[in-house]
């Protein structure tokens, strides 16, 4: 992800809001596949809206490895 453009990013942040929401307002807790495939993969740090989600689902004893700001 080091490569991507501002737009890149932008659409990829506006690709995780739509996931984000749509898990949010499913019944469940769950983490959706998106979510996990962000935490297998280490992005799930440089992903906010999808770090937000995912703290929300179980299982919640899983240290996420979210972003410091």
């Amino acid at each position: 992800m080091a490569a991507m453009t501002d737009l890149d990013r932008l659409e990829q942040e506006l690709d995780d809001v739509e996931v984000a929401l749509t898990c949010l307002s499913r019944d469940g807790n769950d983490r959706c596949p998106s979510c996990r495939a962000a935490i297998a993969d280490g992005t799930l740090a440089e992903r906010p809206s999808l770090a937000a989600c995912a703290a929300t689902k179980l299982p919640a004893e899983i240290a996420l490895p979210l972003a410091q700001h």
